[in-house]
């Protein structure tokens, strides 16, 4: 996956891997999957922090194509269980979000709210799912 390090020439430097603060090689590492895209997505659109079984239901609805609702119970705990144990581990040892394991909640950080901006330019489906 290329990613555009030249920027949108808006100046803001915003749409640049380095505005994240992380390596080039780090953010297109976060960026390749696509259901990071996905929670990166739906953290970005929410103030505050998100629990980790809203945003399980979240991302297998999208992954489904179906409304959260339905998503059965059994699929929100393996999509809980496949984002703890893939997902959450890159994205707090970057610092791109924030966990509470005392209430099961994530929250962007500025580093995140900055990955996210990179992220919405890319794909949420159909391409690669890299861990």
């Amino acid at each position: 996956m290329a990613t555009d390090t030249a920027g949108t020439g808006n100046g803001d430097g915003i749409d640049a891997p380095e505005s994240v603060g992380l390596p080039e090689s780090v953010v297109e590492d976060l960026l390749a999957s696509r259901r990071r895209r996905m929670l990166l997505d739906k953290l970005d659109r929410t103030d505050g922090p998100v629990s980790l079984d809203a945003l399980a239901a979240t991302i297998a609805a999208r992954e489904a194509g179906v409304e959260p609702d339905a998503v059965s119970r059994d699929r929100r705990r393996e999509t809980v269980e496949e984002i703890y144990q893939t997902d959450l581990p890159k994205l707090t040892a970057t610092a791109v979000v924030e966990f509470d394991s005392m209430v099961g909640a994530l929250e962007l950080t500025g580093a995140g709210e900055r990955l996210a901006t990179l992220a919405a330019g890319q794909p949420t489906g159909g391409d690669s799912d890299g861990a």
